[in-house]
């Protein structure tokens, strides 16, 4: 991990002592019944990685980029929010199905910034691998073509990498810290995410994958009909792979994902299940699968607040338990 600023002589003196006062908040907060199946030192983690998310921000100049602040300053357009993800049933969309999107508002995660559809946003969770870095710099940050695209990037992984972004402009990159929420209790996940994932002072969440966090960006936005296209978990398979690649422009983001999975110890054989859904990957995480956790997001938060949650390609993993969709309706 990168060395830290904020983590001064003051700091190392006064971090004790938050730690324990988060404590006795967090027995308050318990007394008073504003939690369920929560433990006190359950919720005195989470209140000290909220305090942590907000720290590891002041970085952003260090790291070359800026901090993403206000929800207020994007424009939103259209009634319905598109996440857009990286799975080769993205390949299925037809130059109508974009116009479609292209009405909308769309959130590209992760490495979809290689696709030729350019959405509203980019949000990205680097790979491990210095060619990700790499990638991201010549194909997206520093494209003179790509200039008046919105990006942001999760500034943890950055942290935790000895690799660094060199952008050509450092207003270019958005950094967004999110609270991790780090557990495989389900009835204490839902007891937070009840009383927190709705509420616009808290900062986004992340569990199982940059694509929960996506659906967190869109909901803080304000809309009440999010689709998911290309997110298809049942299969390791991307859409640069099924591409006719005459002229090469995909090797190297096949090369950059090749790299993540084997510094991450994944097979990458393109018949496995997703590593997000995969519960022996998730379970070493000490995290929820992505399917499980996008249901209970869909079942204890969404639905009940008017907000669908649908993905349009039938075969995904997440069409056992969410709605599914068609582009146009």
């Amino acid at each position: 991990m990168k060395s830290l600023s904020f983590k001064t002589k003051t700091y190392r003196k006064y971090a004790p002592f938050l730690f324990k006062s988060y404590g006795v908040l967090s027995k308050l907060s318990l007394l008073l019944g504003q939690y369920k199946n929560i433990s006190h030192k359950q919720l005195q983690e989470i209140k000290w990685d909220r305090f942590l998310s907000r720290m590891f921000l002041k970085e952003s100049r260090i790291l070359k980029g800026e901090e993403f602040k206000d929800f207020d300053n994007i424009t939103s357009k259209g009634d319905i929010a598109y996440i857009l993800g990286c799975g080769a049933s993205i390949n299925e969309l037809s130059d109508k199905n974009w116009s479609q999107i292209k009405e909308n508002y769309s959130i590209g995660v992760n490495y979809f910034y290689n696709h030729h559809f350019s959405p509203d946003i980019h949000m990205v969770e680097l790979g491990k691998s210095s060619e990700a870095f790499r990638l991201i710099e010549s194909k997206l940050i520093n494209n003179s073509k790509r200039h008046n695209e919105s990006v942001l990037v999760h500034i943890r992984h950055l942290l935790q990498n000895q690799n660094s972004l060199e952008p050509n402009n450092v207003s270019k990159i958005k950094f967004y810290s999110p609270l991790v929420l780090k557990s495989r209790e389900e009835k204490f996940i839902e007891s937070y995410l009840k009383r927190h994932f709705l509420d616009n002072n808290h900062p986004l969440i992340h569990h199982a994958s940059n694509l929960d966090c996506a659906i967190h960006f869109a909901c803080k936005l304000g809309y009440k009909d999010i689709r998911l296209l290309g997110v298809d978990l049942g299969n390791s398979d991307y859409f640069w792979n099924q591409q006719d690649d005459k002229e090469d422009i995909y090797s190297d983001v096949r090369e950059a994902v090749r790299r993540d999975y084997e510094i991450a110890q994944w097979n990458q054989n393109v018949s496995n299940i997703h590593a997000s859904a995969d519960r022996k990957i998730t379970e070493k995480l000490n995290c929820l699968d992505i399917v499980t956790y996008i249901n209970l997001i869909d079942r204890v938060v969404l639905k009940p607040n008017g907000i669908k949650l649908s993905v349009c390609n039938e075969q995904s993993l997440l069409s056992d338990y969410l709605a599914t969709s068609s582009i146009e309706s």
